[in-house]
């Protein structure tokens, strides 16, 4: 990036100048950095795990206007403290002609015993693919739980 300050400043960019924007950068970059730590922080403590985790499916409802619902438990056994409204995305693999995917899935209680996920009923590639191969018994990688309830 500096390298690009560098060619839009032309003869402007003295040292003293791209030393400035160095600093700057170096500053917003680690400022983000810090912020995105803690986010994943305040993550990880409402999910009890950062990043994606294998979840046993332990049932599915049928869609209703909302979608169809994911009844799931980490393997770790350690149930995430997830509140209605939050979210968090699911790992769809083996999609044809495609490969892996991603989707989001809405928290749809609260529960002590599972995380209970709405995929949405959206017509979506990857949506439909895991309802058509999901069922219980089924590991599926979860990421962790996302979002203000």
């Amino acid at each position: 990036m500096i390298a690009a300050i560098g060619d839009v400043l032309g003869a402007a960019a003295t040292p003293s100048i791209v030393h400035a924007w160095t600093q700057a950068y170096g500053f917003l970059a680690n400022l983000f950095i810090q912020v995105e730590k803690d986010i994943r922080a305040e993550a990880a403590s409402i999910s009890g795990y950062d990043g994606f985790v294998p979840m046993t499916v332990k049932g599915v409802e049928s869609a209703n206007s909302a979608g169809s619902t994911l009844y799931l438990v980490p393997k770790s056994g350690l149930i995430p403290k997830a509140k209605k409204g939050q979210y968090a995305a699911i790992v769809v693999p083996d999609i044809p002609n495609v490969g892996e995917s991603m989707l989001t899935a809405n928290v749809s209680e609260e529960s002590s015993s599972e995380l209970r996920l709405v995929v949405p009923q959206n017509g979506d590639m990857a949506n439909n693919h895991l309802m058509k191969t999901v069922k219980s018994g089924s590991i599926i990688t979860v990421g962790m739980i996302c979002g203000e309830a």
